[in-house]
């Protein structure tokens, strides 16, 4: 613990018996022999994006009538606004005890400075002060008027001039900041989470998930399409689930009778997937004027099966078998198969 007068009163108190103080700079200021040293034994900061705390110990001595008074202190600083106040509580004998309360107002030509990171010109706080004593202390005027000079002119709270290490305190800063930042994230992905837990309890919990799959009504059984025609596929949802979208898998048998995955799972909207006409995409290779390999069927056994993807994910349905095949041959009209003499 640092000695309380190793540190002298870098803008903290300098209670000088009748007499002014007088500030070297905005850190630092000059004791009188008569009057009092101050300095702090302890410092904490904790900081977050809409203020800024500080803590200190501390005591003052007076070198000729050796009257210790240890004192408190709790400084807070509103980034947003710029409002900055101290309050001090003395513990000190008779008079010398009480509560001072400091209000400043710290703000640059464009953006809110903290005066215990950086020196900035603070100057009294509209709603009052710069300076307000209760307790037995009020009643020591002379010292009030120099302690309030000394606040003006060095434009700061008193705890802010102590010469402690501001790098480590920035550094502090930086951290309470990040840390703060991944805990609203953090939030905010556990009550998107606790959403998605209370949507999956309005499903039906004994079958939800294993046991529940959505009902394939297009394609039926062994039903039989040309090559590169739609193939609707029509789904209705689990009983009681409320599907947004479905998740659509195709397999088709190869020339020794395995089922082969053809392309990946095809991602549909439940409003096509349970319209009237079911979705027509697959088959003819899409719905739009870009045709897609993967969604043209050719000649050959095939099926297909279906799971609803959101916003709970069902078990997969069984499979529906349908056959494809090759388009009828175009007669040809009208063909003059000789020539006349």
């Amino acid at each position: 613990m640092k000695s309380i007068l190793v540190l002298l009163l870098a803008v903290c108190m300098w209670f000088a018996a009748g007499r002014p103080v007088h500030a070297s700079g905005p850190f630092g200021a000059e004791p009188t022999p008569s009057g009092f040293s101050c300095g702090y034994s302890g410092l904490s900061a904790i900081y977050s994006a809409k203020s800024a705390k500080y803590y200190f110990t501390g005591a003052c001595l007076q070198a000729n009538t050796q009257i210790n008074v240890p004192w408190t202190a709790e400084g807070g600083f509103d980034p947003a606004t710029g409002d900055t106040k101290e309050t001090i509580i003395l513990n000190g004998p008779s008079s010398y005890r009480g509560t001072l309360r400091i209000y400043l107002s710290c703000a640059g030509l464009r953006e809110n400075l903290d005066p215990w990171l950086t020196s900035v010109k603070c100057t009294a706080s509209p709603g009052g002060g710069p300076l307000n004593a209760q307790g037995e202390f009020a009643s020591r005027t002379n010292m009030l008027e120099d302690l309030k000079a000394l606040i003006l002119g060095r434009s700061g709270p008193l705890t802010s001039g102590f010469p402690y290490d501001r790098n480590a305190l920035l550094a502090k800063r930086d951290s309470d900041l990040k840390a703060e930042a991944a805990a609203i994230a953090k939030a905010e992905a556990d009550k998107r989470r606790a959403e998605e837990i209370r949507q999956a309890a309005l499903q039906p919990k004994s079958y939800m998930g294993t046991f529940s799959y959505p009902t394939v009504l297009l394609p039926t059984r062994s039903q039989r399409f040309f090559a590169q025609s739609p193939v609707p596929i029509k789904l209705a949802p689990p009983q009681g689930w409320k599907a947004t979208s479905y998740m659509i898998s195709i397999q088709r048998s190869d020339n020794r009778g395995n089922w082969v995955a053809y392309g990946n799972p095809i991602p549909v909207s439940a409003a096509d997937a349970q319209s009237a006409g079911g979705y027509t995409g697959f088959g003819a290779g899409g719905n739009g004027p870009t045709k897609y390999p993967v969604l043209l069927t050719a000649p050959g056994y095939w099926r297909l099966n279906a799971q609803v993807s959101a916003p709970n994910q069902s078990a997969w349905s069984d499979w529906v078998e349908f056959t494809v095949t090759a388009p009828p041959p175009v007669a040809v009209r009208g063909v003059q198969k000789g020539f006349a003499k």
